[in-house]
């Protein structure tokens, strides 16, 4: 295993087929802690993809930390009247817009000079793969 995080940098990245994203995320948590679906939390999920955002702002010098900080805090005052549980839900929602930009590789033409985060094959026993219209 390259990279615990890859599944979720994947699932961002729009590989996967999406249905509903708390539980699509839950599924790729359980399998890679291990755990019984039932077991993780939204706060489970909100808790862990926080800790791989954070830690992928510092290493990478592309993301502007001040814009993740104002999108999120964005995004909490466009939801401070509702629920926790939606809260939660549009932060997970900056999260994946976060990691959907997020650089990986480095290339020059079609040649790849520098992976910048290594990241495992999609795993499709998890979620299946995104169809693309044609």
């Amino acid at each position: 295993m390259k990279n615990a995080d890859s599944q979720v940098i994947l699932y961002a990245k729009n590989w996967f087929k999406k249905t509903d994203t708390i539980e699509d995320l839950r599924k790729i948590y359980a399998k890679r802690n291990l755990m019984v679906l039932e077991h993780i939390s939204d706060e489970d999920i909100y808790s862990m993809l926080t800790h791989l955002v954070f830690d992928l702002c510092i290493k990478d010098n592309d993301i502007n930390f001040n814009h993740l900080m104002s999108e999120i805090f964005r995004s909490e005052m466009q939801w401070h009247r509702f629920t926790n549980v939606t809260r939660i839900r549009n932060v997970i929602r900056v999260y994946l817009q976060m990691l959907r930009l997020l650089k990986v590789k480095e290339a020059s033409g079609n040649t790849i000079t520098k992976v910048l985060i290594p990241l495992d094959e999609p795993d499709y026993t998890i979620l299946p793969r995104k169809v693309d219209p044609k």
